[in-house]
């Protein structure tokens, strides 16, 4: 590794670091939420949406693509989270103001380590996808 390399490096990491203690501070107001963990690069929580239990671990890491992407994983011990539920922890842990996206990888690279378990992903410096949504005659859809 080059000199420059080494520190672009330092740099990413020490980006990634500030990301991470500013979403620490954020989520510091969670209201009638738990923090169960508070690890190096996130936390996990728990907590009710819509009045069914769910566990929340969050973290920060640079990605292959140089910035630091939020992954916010969501589960119940009995069921997969619904549709309302996962917008309702996009809200309150990624944003009301920001884009997230769920993966479906190709088979040959996907991984299930629990069942029950849905993630979210969201880029913090830019969104690398184009704009989905059209107008109609309703407004807009995606």
């Amino acid at each position: 590794m080059s000199d420059l390399e080494a520190l672009q490096h330092a740099k990413q990491n020490e980006d990634t670091r500030r990301w991470i203690a500013t979403w620490k501070l954020s989520l510091g107001g969670l209201r009638g939420w738990r923090r169960v963990s508070n690890g190096e690069d996130g936390e996990s929580y728990l907590g009710r949406v819509h009045g069914q239990p769910i566990a929340v671990i969050w973290s920060i890491a640079q990605e292959a693509d140089g910035q630091p992407w939020l992954h916010v994983s969501l589960s119940h011990q009995a069921r997969l989270p619904t549709w309302d539920e996962i917008a309702e922890i996009k809200r309150l842990f990624i944003g009301k103001d920001r884009h997230a996206a769920q993966v479906h990888p190709p088979e040959t690279v996907y991984v299930n380590l629990h069942p029950r378990v849905l993630h979210l992903w969201s880029p913090l410096e830019h969104w690398p996808f184009p704009e989905f949504s059209v107008d109609v005659e309703f407004g807009r859809t995606i």
